[in-house]
């Protein structure tokens, strides 16, 4: 039976529950066969891709199955929205999944080909076409896309919930606000009001410069943390961790002042061109070791999460290249062989002359990138540096797929991905060089 992920459509009925929708016999079974998922019991992000690629092709079933993968992540963001805030906020299901799983199964074609609309789009849809494989997987850029809709903040904002990163939030919060803030503050704090109004102010020049920075640096808006020497230059006296504690106390204190209803936006201190502060969230299509949304940044952090990549993929590779039985070792060693030099899965079955169900059943890159990632974060679950990233499922969710697109991306044009620069040293340890070069020298059988 193939995953309930790709065939069923998880939609909001018009009685306000969240129902699922079979669609295997509006062509998402058909698609399933022609990527050889039909008995994949579980959505995978290598069995995504190929149903894009599919999709691509103008396969309307490959465009619905992925349209039925997303509404499930989508489902997951919108119940957890409502938990969040619906004691609090009053915020209903019902309203929330309205934004979110308006999809019914319609047809609709993969390409716009630039023609308007005829009809509503539904936000699926909108997801599976603007989906980039390379910066993220499916699910997470679904839940990404969904916190960006501009009508989701408006309704969020009506109800006073701020879906606004902190530095953007005290950077965009006067002094007044501030103060009013630390006023009325319910928590327990050493940090008196004038001292609280006194960091913000110190805070803000500083801020403007380092985001300019940033911006120039990446070519983002989204992603900056205060490092230790922003924290030290903002105040030198102070350890820097205290300094953040301050600065994330203040935050909280402005958010807590938002429960009230909203009574009018402050005076913009950045002006950055009249962007709305509450599109200062994480875009979904973040650098591939951008750790800094999950816990710390540096350059030393981002060189021992490189470390702990390149130990779990050496270890993961070398029991993958192991385990594979004698019968088959031949016929994979090729399909590995071919992959290395960036075939397709249609190349690789063509030259080692296998279907290509088979070949994408026993490559399975992107679960392999996957479960390498995972291996990753588990060594460094110990270090006290990263244990931000697991305080939550989601950012943990969220560093992983990081993780594995980096290993499946090139950093630089013309480079290989770390995964397949992996493999190729793994291969050429376990096997004699002269022999590894014959069997990988044009993606033959050795």
């Amino acid at each position: 039976m193939p995953a309930l992920h790709y065939t069923h459509l998880r939609s909001l009925a018009s009685d306000g529950h969240i129902r699922s929708l079979d669609m295997e016999a509006s062509g998402t079974g058909d698609a399933l066969v022609a990527c050889g998922l039909e008995e994949a019991d579980l959505p995978a992000p290598d069995g995504d891709r190929l149903l894009l690629e599919l999709a691509r092709g103008d396969h309307a079933g490959a465009f619905l199955s992925l349209r039925c993968r997303s509404s499930w992540p989508l489902e997951e963001a919108v119940r957890g929205m409502h938990n969040k805030y619906h004691r609090v906020y009053g915020l209903e299901l019902a309203e929330l999944a309205g934004y979110a799983l308006d999809d019914v199964g319609r047809r609709y074609e993969y390409q716009e080909n630039c023609r308007p609309e005829a009809r509503h789009v539904p936000f699926p849809v909108e997801v599976v076409r603007s989906w980039d494989p390379s910066q993220a997987g499916l699910p997470h850029w679904a839940r990404r896309h969904l916190e960006h809709r501009n009508d989701l903040k408006r309704y969020l904002k009506q109800h006073g919930i701020l879906l606004i990163g902190s530095w953007a939030l005290l950077a965009d919060s006067s002094a007044t606000r501030v103060r009013e803030a630390m006023e009325r503050t319910r928590r327990k704090t050493q940090l008196s009001v004038e001292q609280a109004v006194d960091l913000h102010g110190r805070y803000l020049p500083l801020y403007r410069v380092a985001k300019l920075a940033h911006r120039r640096a990446t070519g983002r808006q989204q992603g900056w943390q205060p490092d230790a020497l922003f924290l030290q230059q903002l105040d030198s006296v102070q350890p820097a961790r205290q300094t953040r504690e301050r600065l994330e106390f203040i935050a909280q204190a402005l958010r807590d002042l938002h429960r009230d209803p909203w009574q009018g936006e402050e005076q913009r201190l950045l002006g950055e061109e009249g962007d709305d502060p509450f599109n200062s969230m994480a875009s979904p299509a973040p650098t591939p070791l951008e750790l800094a949304e999950e816990g710390p940044t540096g350059v030393e952090l981002e060189r021992r999460a490189r470390w702990a990549v390149r130990e779990a993929g050496a270890a993961y590779l070398k029991r993958m290249l192991e385990a594979i039985p004698a019968a088959e070792r031949e016929q994979q060693m090729c399909f590995w062989c071919t992959w290395l030099q960036g075939a397709s899965t249609r190349r690789i079955a063509e030259c080692c002359q296998a279907p290509q169900a088979r070949v994408s059943r026993r490559l399975q890159a992107e679960r392999r990138a996957r479960e390498i990632a995972t291996d990753a974060l588990g060594r460094l679950r110990r270090d006290p540096e990263f244990q931000e990233v697991f305080r939550s499922t989601g950012r943990l969710e969220a560093a992983a797929e990081r993780l594995a697109n980096h290993l499946l991306s090139s950093e630089q044009e013309g480079e290989e991905p770390p995964l397949r620069q992996m493999l190729r040293s793994v291969m050429e340890n376990l096997m004699d060089p002269a022999t590894a070069d014959g069997t990988c020298a044009a993606g033959g059988r050795p």
